[in-house]
């Protein structure tokens, strides 16, 4: 699905500038092949592709850990869910990316004209897909967290202005109950080891938009939100993500104490210090934030899937 998508728009790319090989000497035919790839690249993460796959990534790392088996169509379903609502906000906030994420609104305004057109297309496919594998509950569970991403963007993002970092509370939120869509798509329990996950995703993903608030200080503050980033000095930020990022540690380490967890969960430590480096280091990739912020968060979630997966093959 990933792959449809990016050859979907690549085409588009690929024949707006008019890359197709036609001959000529070698080095306006790998010109050409470097702009192709650097498409390629913008679109994954700019395009939303590579936030899409972390929550994918998520789920997977959750099933792992609480021991359940994952429906394949579930991922897909996660996958389609989170793109749809990152898309959405990518082309509601187009304008305003042209001031704080203007690598963003460059690579956007590539196809920006066939942009409703890619939405309603993906938007369809998902409802069918939903709607085919889905039972009632997990059904009705998809288009509550597709319905409540899609609205804050539409009104609840205005709710910052008066709750002070209501931005991330609301984002980790949606991030957090995609582990409790995963309990109601698979007609499972909600028992204390689902719960502690829950907390776990919770707290990383405070940390996580926290920290992506950084790159719109500027355009936050004409909006009037009150993000953390805009409220606290910057040492004061730091040493409360970090210890916010603490926090997140302790439902894996009492997960494992009491054997919710398999042993081999505790790897998931490692998640404190990718942090710590992003937050103490972003002012080195101040020039390109909005690309940094965007690979370190959407990277760090990847990475759980893979510390998980080694580490349970290791134990």
């Amino acid at each position: 699905m990933i792959f449809a998508f990016l050859c979907f728009k690549e085409m588009i790319f690929v024949s707006r500038f008019n890359l197709f090989w036609r001959g000529g000497n070698g080095i306006i035919k790998t010109m050409r092949v470097r702009k192709f790839l650097k498409f390629v690249w913008n679109e994954f993460v700019y395009g939303g592709h590579i936030t899409a796959l972390a929550a994918l990534s998520v789920v997977l790392t959750g099933s792992i850990v609480l021991d359940l088996v994952m429906e394949w169509h579930f991922g897909v379903i996660v996958y389609l869910g989170v793109y749809l609502v990152y898309f959405f906000n990518r082309y509601k906030e187009y304008k305003t990316d042209y001031f704080d994420n203007i690598a963003r609104f460059n690579h956007l305004n590539n196809y920006f004209s066939i942009i409703p057109f890619w939405g309603i297309s993906v938007t369809l496919f998902f409802i069918v897909f939903v709607f085919y594998y889905a039972s009632l509950s997990g059904i009705v569970f998809a288009f509550a967290l597709l319905f409540l991403g899609i609205l804050y963007s539409l009104i609840l993002k205005r709710l910052t202005r008066l709750i002070l970092a209501f931005k991330s509370i609301f984002v980790s939120l949606m991030w957090s109950l995609l582990i409790i869509f995963f309990v109601f798509y698979h007609s499972l329990n909600l028992d204390l080891a689902v719960w502690l996950f829950f907390l776990f995703v919770f707290f990383r993903m405070f940390v996580h938009s926290s920290f992506f608030d950084i790159k719109d200080i500027e355009s936050d503050k004409k909006q009037g939100l009150l993000t953390l980033p805009i409220k606290l000095e910057e040492f004061r930020l730091f040493y409360l993500l970090n210890f916010i990022s603490l926090i997140s540690l302790i439902p894996i380490v009492i997960g494992v104490y009491f054997e919710f967890f398999p042993f081999f969960s505790l790897f998931l430590l490692i998640t404190f210090f990718i942090s710590f480096y992003y937050l103490k280091n972003y002012k080195k990739y101040k020039k390109n934030l909005g690309l940094f912020s965007q690979v370190a968060i959407s990277g760090e979630k990847i990475l759980w899937l893979f510390i998980i997966f080694i580490s349970k093959f290791i134990f």
